[in-house]
């Protein structure tokens, strides 16, 4: 795949925050330092694919549902420091054949399928109208992560030995670790970015926001939509979200959908 640049993202995020900054300073008025918690209870549902054999993450390595931790960082409405780790581990059965990195796994062996990714993004946002609640601007998003399979049917051997035969019954030291395939990837991605926030009384809003980007076939979407009940030191947000990645990375590419449920309980310092 080929890669965005680093200076073309560094260049992409200057350019952005002069115009940010520069077009809102004049109707900037110290607001608010926003530190929030956001737990997002997540189903996944999509393949992946390496060496050109597609597997999917549900029916073959047994992923379900996860609950994430993530963090949020704003000041004011127009920057917004986000870190989203997505961890599953699920033990299961394989439905049928299935081939993963080097190995292959037959029907009815059992599986721990671990996947860990990490989505970090740096959102700048330009309102182009003080008299309304419309925003435009750019994402960076930083997306690294790795899924590990073990197979649990291959035992941990005594020692080494001739093929699979232990030498004095592993007395000479050491362990065959079990049967391990991992895979890894890291992107960097500038999208953009639309939000809307609509007030219906003085503490409570309803919005909604999107970031795309899409090039060389893979595709990055995220969208979201909330309820936000704030006060003046304290808010909480209640709503759903959804992250879609379709990238590839060498000859590894992930297809792969996470929805669900979200809150959010913000600190305004």
């Amino acid at each position: 795949m080929r890669k965005v640049s680093w200076a073309g993202v560094l260049g992409t995020t200057a350019m952005t925050t002069a115009m940010a900054t520069a077009m809102t300073l004049s109707s900037f008025n110290a607001s608010a330092l926003e530190v929030a918690y956001s737990p997002w209870y997540t189903q996944v549902k999509g393949n992946v694919s390496n060496q050109g054999r597609e597997v999917s993450l549900r029916d073959e390595l047994n992923l379900d549902n996860s609950a994430s931790q993530g963090w949020l960082v704003a000041e004011g409405n127009w920057l917004r420091l986000t870190y989203t780790p997505i961890d599953y581990s699920e033990n299961g059965k394989v439905s049928s054949s299935t081939n993963f990195g080097g190995s292959t796994y037959q029907s009815n062996t059992n599986l721990r399928t671990e996947a860990d990714l990490t989505d970090m993004g740096a959102r700048f946002l330009w309102q182009p109208f003080d008299e309304t609640n419309f925003g435009i601007g750019v994402t960076v998003k930083v997306l690294d992560g790795d899924i590990q399979v073990t197979n649990l049917d291959q035992e941990e051997d005594a020692g080494p030995g001739i093929g699979s035969i232990p030498v004095l019954g592993g007395l000479l030291g050491g362990e065959q670790p079990k049967r391990v395939e991992k895979r890894t990837f890291s992107e960097v991605f500038p999208l953009l970015s639309v939000n809307y926030r609509m007030p219906i009384t003085d503490f409570l809003t309803v919005g909604g926001e999107a970031s795309y980007v899409t090039y060389d076939g893979n595709e990055v979407l995220e969208m979201g939509l909330d309820l936000e009940v704030r006060g003046e030191a304290v808010g909480l947000r209640l709503g759903w979200h959804e992250k879609r990645y379709d990238v590839t990375d060498d000859d590894f590419s992930l297809d792969a959908r996470f929805k669900g449920i979200f809150g959010q309980l913000s600190f305004y310092l």
